[in-house]
């Protein structure tokens, strides 16, 4: 017979009648079922963030996304170190607070990214950066191409472009493209309308 890990007593159904404190088994799964409650959070920060990155690519795209998959993992790898440790129940009060941090923090990057180009008024600049390389990284169900250029910021020697099909096919090292690029809302410049130079 299960005895309440509380206070004691035996324990017959899904809680303790002399406490009410739920079974081991009864309180993992309400600790799955409030944990996933605020993971949604963090998947919807996470997909906003590649929306916002999609529409308006910041130059600095890498850094970003970097940022973002180590607010998305961070929450992820404590549940399951928890998990492994069967510490999940004890543990559902800081871990809830650990996956609404992460999710609002990627939520906040999310629309700061979307802010930065969608709500940008600053006068665009057309670029002719000449190409360094140019490359395709085949995924299993899409095609991501990109060019790299020769920087035009102080400071970098090389910016990340990503081109659709028709540009890559014109596009070669030696030459120059013509990148239009704005200077961002929150002063993160972002690009686009890229194609190769006439």
């Amino acid at each position: 017979m299960l005895t309440c890990v509380k206070c004691g007593n035996a324990v017959r159904g899904r809680r303790c009648r002399v406490c009410g404190s739920p079974t081991p088994a009864e309180a993992m799964k309400l600790a799955y079922r409030t944990i996933s409650r605020y993971s949604y959070l963090v998947f919807a920060g996470l997909l906003g963030l590649l929306a916002g990155a999609r529409y308006y690519p910041p130059l600095d795209s890498e850094r970003l996304m970097m940022i973002g998959v180590c607010i998305f993992f961070a929450p992820i790898l404590l549940h399951i170190v928890s998990a492994l440790r069967k510490r999940l129940a004890l543990d559902v009060g800081w871990l809830r607070a650990v996956y609404l941090t992460a999710g609002c923090a990627l939520v906040l990057l999310a629309l700061g990214t979307t802010a930065n180009g969608a709500l940008d008024r600053g006068e665009a600049q057309t670029i002719h950066p000449v190409v360094i390389r140019r490359s395709a990284i085949r995924g299993r169900y899409s095609v991501t191409r990109v060019a790299q250029v020769k920087s035009w910021r102080p400071g970098r020697e090389l910016e990340r472009l990503e081109v659709n099909s028709q540009t890559f096919a014109h596009i070669s090292a030696g030459k120059e493209m013509a990148v239009t690029v704005h200077p961002g809302l929150l002063s993160m410049p972002w690009y686009d309308h890229v194609s190769p130079a006439e």
